[in-house]
């Protein structure tokens, strides 16, 4: 990726690194995407990302790919006090999800210092889930939402332990009571997570069943009906994070969203969760949308 690493603080102090590039035409349509990765990931890992800030750049919108305090699995962060710095571990198996409007709300700071006042934010899995997140809980004008494979993770907890998931939550809150920082008990998700975190996540459906298919209730509860700007979500056909069928969950964020946003879909034939091999179709399809949808004056 053609760009400049870049650092930002957020509110509590936790200072942050991301890349972004900003092309040299890119004032003339002051517009940039805002892209949030997913579970132990981080700024760089996705090789989509390349593709995307370069399809970008060509069409005068900036990128920035940030990074967030659930980055990796375990990250060392430091802390920006008055009396000097301290550190923070975090990182995926740590970050408590509520905190990622902090890390958002930083990064959007820091755009709109340099001048973008068309902001449009992108999530990747977990990542999707924090811009839904982040844009139920702002007071900040959105210009779009992308969503690239928004995951079911109530759904999933439900395929892959059934009735042990009260057990599950039940044995964090026992772990919390010690020390958040444990981690719980092997095959309670897909990956290595500590109790804070799994409470976070699962304990709070209004905070994050935003992509529970199979509830458009608790998908409007969780701040799917507040979306009013322009929505594109994408899917892959292969090894999606959902366990309903695709035209299923399309359905249910129609369902779930304002009546005033303007909801738009694609689905990838062939790609995967994280679009190997797919990178360049991806990135076309954010591209031709956001000409379309964001950049083309309305008649």
């Amino acid at each position: 990726m053609e760009g400049k690493i870049v650092k930002t603080t957020t509110l509590d102090g936790l200072i942050l690194q991301g890349f972004i590039s900003v092309p040299e035409n890119n004032f003339e349509r002051k517009a940039c995407v805002i892209h949030v990765h997913g579970s132990y990931g981080n700024f760089y890992k996705n090789f989509f990302l390349d593709n995307i800030s370069s399809r970008l750049s060509k069409n005068g919108i900036g990128f920035f790919s940030i990074g967030t305090r659930g980055r990796d699995y375990y990250s060392d962060f430091k802390i920006k006090k008055e009396d000097g710095y301290d550190s923070k571990r975090i990182g995926s198996i740590n970050e408590i999800f509520q905190e990622c409007r902090l890390d958002i709300d930083a990064w959007i700071k820091y755009a709109k210092e340099l001048g973008f006042n068309k902001i449009i934010l992108q999530g990747h899995s977990l990542g999707a889930m924090k811009v839904v997140y982040f844009s139920n809980n702002s007071d900040f004008k959105l210009s779009g939402i992308i969503l690239i494979s928004p995951p079911d993770i109530f759904g999933f907890q439900e395929s892959d332990v059934g009735y042990r998931f009260h057990d599950n939550l039940r044995k964090a809150k026992e772990l919390k009571e010690k020390d958040g920082l444990l981690l719980m008990p092997k095959e309670t998700y897909f990956d290595i997570v500590s109790a804070q975190t799994y409470i976070s996540l699962f304990d709070t459906p209004k905070d994050t069943g935003m992509f529970t298919y199979s509830d458009v209730n608790l998908m409007r509860r969780a701040g799917m009906s507040k979306i009013d700007c322009p929505l594109l979500a994408i899917f892959a056909t292969e090894h999606e994070a959902i366990i309903n069928p695709i035209d299923y969950c399309i359905n249910s964020i129609r369902e779930s969203i304002s009546n005033n946003a303007d909801f738009s879909y694609i689905v990838i034939d062939g790609a995967n969760h994280g679009y190997h091999n797919k990178e360049d179709r991806l990135a076309s399809v954010i591209s031709d949308w956001l000409i379309k949808n964001i950049l083309l004056p309305k008649r």
